[in-house]
């Protein structure tokens, strides 16, 4: 997801086509990824992510995904 940071730290305000493909490989094959970035886990290696912009990024690239929950 590093082509995808300067979107999801708020520094850009659309992602670039590097960063929509990267997150498309990244659904279909590790979405579980994701879920490591939006809980934190970018924060432990020293990114600073805006949380609003990386729950925005899939809609942003029209990349369409399923979120399911285990409670």
């Amino acid at each position: 997801m590093s082509l995808c940071l300067n979107y999801i730290s708020g520094n850009s305000s659309a992602p670039s086509t590097s960063c929509c493909t990267q997150l498309c490989t990244v659904v279909e094959a590790q979405p579980g990824c994701l879920c490591q970035v939006l809980n934190g886990g970018a924060s432990n290696i020293g990114f600073n992510i805006n949380r609003t912009q990386a729950l925005a990024l899939p809609g942003a690239c029209n990349i369409m995904y399923v979120i399911i929950l285990i409670l």
